[in-house]
Protein backbone atom coordinates (compact mmCIF):
# COMPACT_ATOMS: atom_id res chain seq x y z
CA UNK A 1 0.00 0.00 0.00
CA UNK A 2 1.39 3.27 -0.89
CA UNK A 3 1.15 6.08 2.33
CA UNK A 4 0.86 9.42 2.38
CA UNK A 5 4.76 10.47 2.51
CA UNK A 6 5.16 8.47 -0.87
CA UNK A 7 2.32 10.14 -2.48
CA UNK A 8 3.26 13.73 -1.67
CA UNK A 9 6.94 12.60 -2.71
CA UNK A 10 5.34 11.47 -5.88
CA UNK A 11 3.47 14.36 -6.22
CA UNK A 12 6.26 17.19 -5.30
CA UNK A 13 8.42 15.09 -8.18
CA UNK A 14 5.91 15.01 -11.19
CA UNK A 15 5.63 19.29 -10.19
CA UNK A 16 9.02 19.82 -10.06
CA UNK A 17 9.60 17.80 -13.58
CA UNK A 18 6.85 19.76 -14.91
CA UNK A 19 8.04 23.08 -13.87
CA UNK A 20 11.50 22.59 -15.32
CA UNK A 21 10.12 21.21 -18.24
CA UNK A 22 8.20 24.33 -18.93
CA UNK A 23 10.98 26.74 -17.98
CA UNK A 24 13.21 24.95 -20.58
CA UNK A 25 10.48 24.97 -23.13
CA UNK A 26 10.09 28.59 -22.93
CA UNK A 27 13.89 29.29 -22.63
CA UNK A 28 14.72 27.03 -25.28
CA UNK A 29 12.09 26.22 -27.54
CA UNK A 30 14.54 24.66 -30.34
CA UNK A 31 16.88 23.13 -27.98
CA UNK A 32 13.69 21.68 -26.27
CA UNK A 33 12.12 19.95 -29.77
CA UNK A 34 15.24 18.70 -31.17
CA UNK A 35 16.90 17.12 -27.44
CA UNK A 36 14.57 17.43 -24.79
CA UNK A 37 10.97 15.08 -26.61
CA UNK A 38 13.40 12.58 -28.31
CA UNK A 39 15.43 12.14 -24.82
CA UNK A 40 11.97 11.42 -23.49
CA UNK A 41 10.83 8.80 -26.18
CA UNK A 42 14.31 6.88 -25.88
CA UNK A 43 14.06 7.10 -21.93
CA UNK A 44 10.57 5.71 -21.30
CA UNK A 45 11.69 1.94 -22.04
CA UNK A 46 14.08 2.78 -19.68
CA UNK A 47 11.89 4.02 -17.09
CA UNK A 48 9.20 1.42 -17.55
CA UNK A 49 11.77 -1.41 -16.95
CA UNK A 50 13.02 0.56 -13.78
CA UNK A 51 9.54 1.21 -12.29
CA UNK A 52 8.26 -2.83 -13.09
CA UNK A 53 11.49 -4.44 -11.95
CA UNK A 54 11.80 -6.54 -15.45
CA UNK A 55 14.23 -8.55 -16.04
CA UNK A 56 16.91 -7.07 -18.67
CA UNK A 57 17.07 -10.72 -20.50
CA UNK A 58 14.49 -14.11 -20.06
CA UNK A 59 18.08 -15.88 -19.18
CA UNK A 60 17.70 -13.85 -15.76
CA UNK A 61 14.83 -16.27 -14.80
CA UNK A 62 16.74 -18.77 -12.96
Amino acid sequence: MISRKNILVIILSLTAGGLLTWWLYQRFHILFLVIFIPLISIGAPLFRRLLTHEKESPLNDE
